[in-house]
């Protein structure tokens, strides 16, 4: 048994706590073969690979106060130390908003779903669609996401807030160029607040996007 195949009973254990985690570690709770073999299964059953802490991380993991312990993935895990991605947008949308706004004025956009706390290649550049997956129910867990997904990108777009009002806001600081895709009556949250206090961009067409990117930074 591994020390990667502890942590990674221990995340299952604590449901993604980081900080139950933590203490399991230092209280040397004890992990079976019959438990690593139970875990890995469904990780390999749900089409997963896993990474921890002690292998292969994003570089800006040591920046991040609460690191996830485990991170799963499909893809080439490489990718996470690498700025390959023009923009992401917080929050997912219907796949028309993507294709007529987003993907046609970038060629390579990740998207990050705040419900299943995952990251999407929107246009499939590296043969997968979903490759960074952090289940946890912490609230630490968006927020480590995020902070990963702004040293991967050059901009940030927002999709869908309602619900993840604070979400949002806390991540406006990670960027220097953000958009806001407005919404209809009905669909509550900031993305028209943002907009109209001059926080964000609108972003009704791909020439908004290139307008978004050809920014300066501060």
């Amino acid at each position: 048994m591994t020390s990667e195949q502890v942590l990674l009973v221990l995340w299952y254990k604590c449901h993604g706590d980081i900080g139950k985690v933590q203490q399991a570690i230092a209280d040397r709770e004890q992990v079976s073969d019959q438990e690593v073999n139970d875990v890995e299964k469904i990780v390999a059953d749900l089409g997963y690979k896993y990474t921890t802490i002690l292998r292969t991380y994003p570089n800006c993991s040591s920046e991040i106060d609460s690191v996830p312990t485990v991170l799963f993935y499909k893809g080439d895990i490489n990718l996470f130390s690498t700025k390959l991605w023009n923009l992401v947008m917080l929050g997912s949308r219907s796949k028309e908003v993507c294709s007529a706004v987003l993907s046609e004025a970038v060629e390579t956009l990740l998207i990050y779903d705040f419900e299943s706390n995952t990251i999407y290649d929107a246009h499939e550049k590296f043969h997968v669609t979903n490759w960074i997956f952090y289940p946890s129910k912490t609230e630490s867990r968006i927020k480590s996401m995020i902070y990963m997904l702004s040293r991967m990108t050059d901009a940030m777009v927002v999709g869908k807030s309602r619900g993840h009002e604070n979400d949002v806001n806390d991540a406006l600081q990670f960027w220097k160029r953000k958009g806001s895709i407005p919404t209809t009556a009905g669909c509550e949250g900031i993305n028209n607040q943002l907009i109209r206090d001059g926080g964000c961009l609108m972003i009704t067409e791909p020439a908004d996007i290139s307008t978004l990117l050809s920014e300066q930074e501060e």
